[in-house]
């Protein structure tokens, strides 16, 4: 769908794009290393904002950020 200026508007949750395709949720995936000093020890920080909704949430562990991601979409997680 187009907007009044030509330009192509965000597919949003539940609406099909104008192929005719399955509904599509979009993310944008932060990975920040954080170190605790000198010589101290590196954390995974992740940084999840759904562009549909705005929400933004952290995590420390990859396997939390998939998880969000699949409760959000309701798509189980790839097995």
């Amino acid at each position: 769908m187009k907007d009044q200026h030509g330009k192509k508007e965000p597919t949003q949750p539940g609406h099909r794009g104008e192929t005719g395709g399955d509904a599509t949720a979009t993310f944008i995936i932060v990975l920040a290393l954080r170190s605790r000093g000198e010589g101290g020890e590196t954390q995974w920080r992740w940084r999840v904002r759904s562009m549909e909704t705005g929400e933004e949430r952290q995590f420390l562990h990859v396997a939390d950020v998939l998880a969000y991601v699949a409760t959000q979409t309701g798509v189980p997680l790839p097995g």
